[in-house]
């Protein structure tokens, strides 16, 4: 996914479309991954009752996409589980008849019985997560699921070579946390058939402080008059402590030869923190993100890229679901794309970043950094 999205950064001027999209299909996840900040331990969607998680529906799908006129952005779908959407292969197959690149972000548990149908919708990129090798991945993400997952890559990757097909290319997407950090290379190098994945990410834990996150919510009051406590952002919420004994060398050190590995190999690589240096993910797990060499100043995403919550609301960051720009269920998507909400946040924006930037991946992607 990641050099395909890479691809798309060539237009970062105001754009009458986007031309990146997520769309949340669905709430509801079938896992609760400790360290998910939606369903896990301190998530913020915990408290929701299951008859209010909500789905976004397949007619407001083809609206917003049909709102983009001549552009054909790149659609990336995620949860929830966006498997568990009950229209996901109607909507899969609309994107297709459009000629749309397409990747889906999945827990990859529900991939195994839905191999056929994935591979006959033609979507290009499965990105499935995977946390360590089987012992550390289901202490982190729940008892079987590394199984389920294997099952899963197994099934699509014979189906591909039966039918000699190319997609979907499978990806694996690895999110370091005080629990797995140690694991990296045991899950790629002794567990994983290398053979089938096309494209490795891997992520680090996000997160923001107490006080980072009641900053963003006193800015979205004052400069944007919002009148919110920032709920959704709270879920990333950690005290920095918790990744005090992670050995930044030994992660380090991984990556690097990972990296290699899939130079050989000829596997995509990307790492959220490009500066592959202890001292650089020491100061990411410290929270001294002045004194990272990654760290940006601008951030052009609200420029090029937008996703849509399971409620309809639009919103241009994976971290700002409590900047609400408009609901598509209310308003046309061209309408709020282009309307005085998201102008307003783009010049803010232009100036300066909000405090709760460097918890969202998108940060690490920003395209203002000049490195991919």
């Amino acid at each position: 996914m990641k050099n395909l999205i890479i691809n798309r950064y060539a237009m970062f001027n105001d754009n009458k479309a986007p031309k990146w999209i997520v769309l949340q299909l669905v709430e509801k996840c079938n896992l609760r991954c400790k360290m998910c900040y939606q369903w896990g331990e301190t998530g913020s969607y915990l408290d929701f009752g299951k008859e209010n998680l909500k789905l976004l529906s397949f007619e407001v799908i083809k609206d917003i996409i049909n709102d983009c006129g001549d552009t054909k952005p790149y659609i990336g779908l995620y949860g929830g589980e966006p498997l568990m959407h009950p229209e996901i292969f109607e909507i899969l197959r609309f994107l297709k008849e459009k000629e749309i690149k397409t990747y889906i972000d999945t827990n990859g548990t529900l991939n195994e019985k839905n191999a056929e149908k994935l591979i006959d919708s033609k979507v290009d990129l499965l990105w499935i997560s995977l946390d360590g090798p089987p012992d550390i991945n289901d202490r982190q993400r729940g008892n079987g699921v590394y199984k389920r997952v294997i099952k899963g890559i197994d099934r699509i990757s014979y189906l591909k070579n039966q039918r000699n097909v190319t997609t979907p290319k499978l990806g694996i997407s690895l999110t370091v946390t005080p629990l797995n950090y140690a694991y990296i290379n045991e899950l790629f190098f002794d567990n994983l058939d290398l053979s089938q994945i096309g494209s490795i990410s891997i992520e680090l834990q996000n997160f923001a402080t107490a006080e980072e996150h009641s900053e963003y919510a006193k800015i979205l009051n004052e400069e944007f008059e919002l009148n919110t406590t920032a709920p959704i952002a709270k879920g990333l919420v950690q005290d920095p402590a918790i990744f005090s004994e992670m050995d930044t060398v030994l992660i380090t050190s991984q990556l690097v030869r990972l990296k290699e590995a899939c130079i050989e190999r000829g596997i995509n690589f990307n790492s959220s923190l490009k500066t592959l240096e202890p001292s650089n993910f020491k100061s990411y797990f410290e929270g001294n993100w002045n004194e990272m060499g990654d760290k940006k100043h601008h951030c052009s995403f609200p420029l090029t890229y937008a996703e849509i919550t399971a409620k309809g609301d639009v919103v241009v960051c994976h971290t700002f679901y409590d900047h609400i720009l408009g609901n598509v269920y209310e308003t046309g998507f061209n309408a709020i794309w282009n309307g005085e909400k998201l102008k307003k946040l783009r010049s803010y924006l232009r100036k300066q970043l909000l405090p709760i930037c460097t918890a969202c991946c998108r940060y690490y992607y920003n395209p203002a950094s000049g490195t991919n």
